[in-house]
C-alpha cells in the first residue's frame, strides 16, 4: 500500500530530520509521538521503508489481537464472542490504520488494553489491572492526543475506586493513579492547549458530535451515511446503556457509559472552548466501544432468552465488508485517503517520462500530493519529481496526476494515460512543450547561513506569458539540510500572490555533493509588483556549498 500524504509529512517534518519533541520539532498535530518514535528508530535501521516506517502499526495489531480475545472471552456465549472477535479484527477503517505511519493503530491496541485492564480492575480492585489500565491509557494517547478527554474520565474512575473502596495496597495504587495517570494527563493538557493556541487542531468541524463524529464513522465504516443511520447508531447506544443497567451487567455499562461520557464531554468542550468535534480518524476510539456495547448486550440479553443471541448476527456485516474489499483488489487502498497513493507504477512512468525528454519535468498535482509524489519515487529508487500544486488543476506542465474530483478540468489539452495501480490519473500533454532560453546565471553559494539567499530578480519578465526555471547545481549539506527554491510573485494589495516551494529535503535529506536538477514552471503578472527567485534557509544553518548554474526560459506550446 502507498504512503499517504500523512504518513510522508511525518516522514519529511520528524523522521528524516531526527527532531520529534515537542517545542523543539515542528509544530503540528501530525506528529503522533509514539508512531514517530518507532518510526525514526526503524528509519536509522533500515532506511526509507514502507514497511520499516509502519512497523509500528503492523506489531500493534497483535497486541489489539491479544487485548479483543481477552475481552471477548467474557462473552457466555460461543457465537457472541466469536462474532465479536471478527468484528474488532476485520472492522473496516479500523484496520486500515495497522498498515499507515500514523498513531491510530497504536491508539487502538493500547485502547483496547486499556479497556481490558479498566473492566477488570472494575471487578477486583487489584494492583495489576490498574496498571494496565493506566500504561494503556498513557501508551494510547502517547500515540495521539484524541482520547484526552475519555483518559480525564477514566483516570477519575480509577481515582474513585481506589479512594471509596480503599482496596489492598491503595496507597501503591494511589502512586500509580499520579505517575502513570495525573502526571502525564497533565503535560497532555499542556500539548493540546499548545496545539490549540497554534490553531492546529483544525480536524473536525462544530456541525455537532452526531453530524460530525457519527456519520463520518458511519461514512468508512459501514460504507454509507445520513441521519437515519447516524440517529439509529445513538439509538443503539442508548438501548445498550439501559439494557446494561437493568441487567446489572459490568461490561456492558462500562463500554456504553464511556460512549456517553465522551459524547458529552465533546459537546461541553465545543460549546465551552470552540473545539472541533472529532471526525473520522479522530473518532475512531469509539468504534470498538460501540462493537464491544452491542455484542455484550446480546450477551447479556442472550442469558435470560437464548435465541437472544442471534441479535449478534448484524456485527457479521463488518468482516464481510472488509473480505469484499479484498475480493475486489482494493486492498493496496485506504478507504479515506486512496487519491493521495501514489503507486509504482506510476512512479516509474513519471521517471520514464523524465528520461524521454531528457530534462526535469514538471507535474502538476493537488496540494495533497506534493509530499506523495517523491515519497513514492524515492522509496523505488528513483529520482524524486515534486509536482506544481500552486494552480492546479491550471498551469503548463508536462503531466498532470488528477483523481475524479479534477478529472474534467484536468484534462483540458491533456489525455489520460493507462491507470494501472490505482494512483491518481495520469494525464499527459497533446502537444509537447518547447522551451526557449531566456538567460542562464552561474551559482555560486559557500558557508551562507542567511535566512533568505537571493538568486534572480527577473522583473523584465513579460505578463501573461509562461515561464520556467531551471536549477541544476550540485550541493554539499552538514547534516539535514533544510532548504528550499522559492519562486514568489508578489501582487498588489487585495489581491493573492503566487508561491512555489521546494524543499531539497524532498529529493534527500542530506547532501555530499549530489547533484539537484528540478525545473518549476510559472506565469508572470501584471499585476505583480515583485518577482523574486530565491532560497529560503528557516533554520539558518549554514549551507556548505551549492554549484551550479540557474536559467529562465519561455513555455511556447
Amino acid at each position: 500500500m502507498p504512503w499517504v500524504h500523512d504518513e510522508c509529512a511525518s516522514l519529511f517534518w520528524y523522521v528524516e530530520r531526527g527532531e520529534w519533541l515537542p517545542g523543539l520539532a515542528h509544530w503540528d498535530a501530525n506528529n503522533h509521538l509514539l508512531s514517530t518514535v518507532i518510526g525514526l528508530m526503524s528509519y536509522k535501521l533500515v532506511g526509507l521503508s514502507l514497511l520499516g516506517s509502519r512497523i509500528g502499526s503492523v506489531l500493534a495489531f497483535g497486541l489489539y489481537a491479544w487485548a479483543a480475545w481477552r475481552i471477548g472471552g467474557r462473552a457466555e456465549r460461543i457465537m457472541v464472542r466469536w462474532a465479536l472477535l471478527f468484528a474488532l479484527l476485520l472492522c473496516p477503517f479500523v484496520l486500515d490504520f495497522f498498515s499507515l505511519f500514523r498513531g491510530y493503530g497504536l491508539q487502538m491496541a493500547f485502547w483496547l488494553v486499556a479497556l481490558d485492564g479498566a473492566l477488570r480492575y472494575a471487578e477486583n480492585c487489584g494492583s495489576r489491572a490498574l496498571a494496565q489500565a493506566l500504561a494503556g491509557l498513557l501508551l494510547a494517547n502517547a500515540a495521539v492526543l484524541s482520547l484526552a478527554p475519555l483518559w480525564a474520565a477514566m483516570l477519575a474512575f480509577c481515582c474513585l475506586i481506589v479512594l471509596w473502596q480503599r482496596p489492598l495496597r491503595w496507597r501503591g495504587q494511589t502512586l500509580l493513579v499520579i505517575v502513570l495517570g495525573a502526571v502525564p494527563l497533565a503535560l497532555a493538557a499542556w500539548l493540546s492547549f499548545e496545539l490549540k493556541e497554534r490553531g492546529l487542531l483544525y480536524h473536525g468541524a462544530l456541525d455537532g458530535f452526531v453530524e460530525v463524529s457519527i456519520g463520518s464513522l458511519c461514512r468508512y465504516v459501514l460504507g454509507t451515511e445520513g441521519s437515519l443511520i447516524e440517529w439509529g447508531m445513538m439509538g443503539l447506544m442508548a438501548g445498550t446503556l439501559a439494557i446494561g443497567a437493568w441487567l446489572k451487567r459490568r461490561d456492558v455499562l462500562l463500554f456504553s457509559a464511556l460512549f456517553w461520557v465522551d459524547a458529552v464531554l465533546r459537546i461541553a468542550m465545543a460549546l465551552a472552548l470552540g473545539v472541533n468535534y472529532p471526525e473520522d480518524r479522530a473518532a475512531l476510539h469509539l468504534v470498538p466501544l460501540m462493537i464491544l456495547s452491542a455484542a455484550f448486550t446480546a450477551d447479556a440479553l442472550s442469558s435470560r432468552w437464548k435465541h437472544a443471541a442471534w441479535l449478534i448476527l448484524p456485527l457479521s456485516f463488518l468482516p464481510m465488508r472488509s473480505m469484499t474489499h479484498w475480493f475486489l483488489g482494493r486492498d493496496d487502498r485506504t478507504l479515506l485517503w486512496p487519491e493521495q497513493q501514489i503507486g509504482k507504477a506510476t512512479a516509474l512512468a513519471l521517471h520514464d517520462h523524465g528520461v524521454h525528454e531528457g530534462r526535469p519535468i514538471v507535474v502538476g498535482a493537488y496540494h495533497q500530493t506534493f509530499l506523495s509524489v517523491p515519497y513514492a519515487m524515492r522509496v523505488n529508487g528513483l529520482e524524486a519529481v515534486v509536482p506544481v500544486s500552486e494552480g492546479f488543476p491550471g498551469g503548463d506542465q508536462d503531466l498532470r496526476l488528477a483523481d475524479d474530483r479534477f478529472i474534467e478540468q484536468a484534462s483540458i489539452g491533456y489525455t489520460e494515460t493507462d491507470s494501472r495501480d490505482g494512483s491518481p490519473s495520469l494525464l499527459q500533454r497533446d502537444d509537447s512543450i518547447s522551451l526557449r532560453p531566456l538567460w542562464e546565471q552561474e551559482l555560486f553559494i559557500g558557508d551562507n547561513d542567511a535566512e533568505y539567499i537571493e538568486l534572480l530578480h527577473p522583473d523584465t519578465l513579460m505578463p501573461g506569458v509562461a515561464h520556467a526555471i531551471e536549477l541544476d547545481a550540485a550541493v554539499i549539506s552538514d547534516g539535514y539540510l533544510d532548504l528550499h527554491l522559492v519562486v514568489e510573485l508578489g501582487e498588489e494589495e487585495g489581491l493573492s500572490g503566487y508561491r512555489d516551494d521546494v524543499p531539497f529535503a524532498l529529493h534527500r535529506p542530506r547532501w555530499n555533493g549530489e547533484r539537484l536538477h528540478v525545473m518549476r514552471n510559472f506565469t508572470a503578472r501584471s499585476t505583480s509588483t515583485r518577482q523574486v527567485i530565491y532560497l529560503w534557509n528557516p533554520a539558518k544553518k549554514p549551507v556548505r556549498q551549492l554549484r551550479g548554474n540557474l536559467r529562465v526560459l519561455r513555455i511556447n506550446g
